[in-house]
């Protein structure tokens, strides 16, 4: 049976969604607005089930779980140092997570970290080894285990993610978004944050025209931020309902992603957008593994995205393999390696 609890709170997801809804269709004629919110609040009440039923905050000092949205636990977040630095991960990349937060133990950041997690056991074991940090989680019980790029049960995650940012955006919150499977070098935040008059900072793909990283950005509160997040959240929306019936494991397109539509909206310079390019020197993506030693010489990166590699055993033993894996096999740190890669 489900907890009277847990019945409001998924009264209260759906009129929020029903909500949100509204707000992001705008201008559509009544009859087609109301048709397409009465359409969503069924995938969410009937067709999803179980994945976004139970909505969890996080555990307090005194391990008593406290009912929460995900806007009141950025703001938690954003008191230490104005930007959350988000990412969203599930039971698959758990240990990527820990290996992580060991590499950034000592960067002074961690009270400023939201880590939303996709199901409550992922949330307990980061609560418990990691109290400085924030973790939010809604349960997604189909999209666990390994999760690849442009296959559906990938898809579903990055829709939850894409509707968890516009929440946290709309609250003039701003956000550093990020993914785990990646080496910091030294912290980015205080540059990225001294950046003026633009409204989204942006990490190209080295090797492809005009693609940005859909897991690497920089938001800041402006009015077109946000109505550039608003539009990317109505087509990851359109999206998610394409493929909410799709086994997890079954292909998608492309061209159809988060990040090919934000660098749609991007190119376009959607709503008068002001952006920056971040240098692929300083944020380097998976090709700077590829690179030949003495090219690598020459760089000083600050972050080395862990992608161009798909499946996260490969993008394991490739960060061990580059000595970029900061957890031994209990799970603890290995502080000496840490100490040994980052910057001084």
């Amino acid at each position: 049976m489900v907890r009277p609890k847990r019945i409001i709170l998924l009264s209260v997801f759906l009129l929020t969604s029903v909500a949100l809804y509204l707000y992001l269709v705008g201008d559509e004629p009544g009859d087609t607005a109301l048709k397409r919110t009465a359409q969503l609040a069924n995938i969410d009440s009937v067709t999803r089930g179980q994945n976004v039923v139970i909505i969890e905050g996080e555990t307090n000092n005194n391990d008593n779980a406290i009912q929460d949205d995900i806007v009141s636990v950025a703001k938690r977040a954003s008191r230490s140092n104005k930007t959350v630095l988000l990412t969203m991960v599930n039971d698959a990349y758990l240990s990527f997570t820990y290996s992580w937060l060991c590499n950034t133990k000592d960067m002074g950041i961690h009270q400023s970290v939201l880590i939303i997690t996709t199901d409550e056991i992922s949330k307990t074991n980061l609560t418990r080894d990691w109290p400085e940090i924030h973790v939010f989680s809604m349960e997604m019980t189909t999209s666990k285990g390994d999760q690849t790029y442009s296959h559906a049960g990938y898809i579903k995650i990055m829709v939850k993610r894409t509707e968890m940012i516009l929440a946290i955006l709309m609250a003039d919150i701003e956000i550093f978004l990020f993914e785990v499977d990646c080496l910091w070098l030294a912290n980015p935040t205080p540059a990225l944050q001294q950046e003026k008059g633009v409204d989204i900072l942006v990490n190209p793909v080295e090797g492809v025209y005009k693609v940005y990283a859909g897991g690497f950005l920089y938001l800041f509160t402006t009015p077109r931020a946000k109505s550039l997040w608003k539009q990317l959240t109505v087509m990851m929306m359109n999206l998610g309902q394409k493929v909410e019936k799709m086994n997890e494991k079954q292909y998608i397109s492309e061209a159809e992603n988060d990040q090919q539509y934000i660098s749609k909206l991007i190119n376009d310079r959607y709503g008068g957008l002001l952006i920056k390019e971040l240098s692929l020197d300083v944020y380097a993506d998976g090709k700077w593994y590829e690179k030949s030693e003495s090219d690598r010489a020459k760089l000083r990166p600050v972050i080395i995205n862990n992608n161009w590699v798909l499946g996260n055993k490969k993008k394991m033993e490739r960060a061990m393999k580059w000595k970029h894996w900061f957890i031994r096999p209990d799970w603890s740190c290995d502080m000496d390696l840490v100490r040994q890669v980052v910057y001084h």
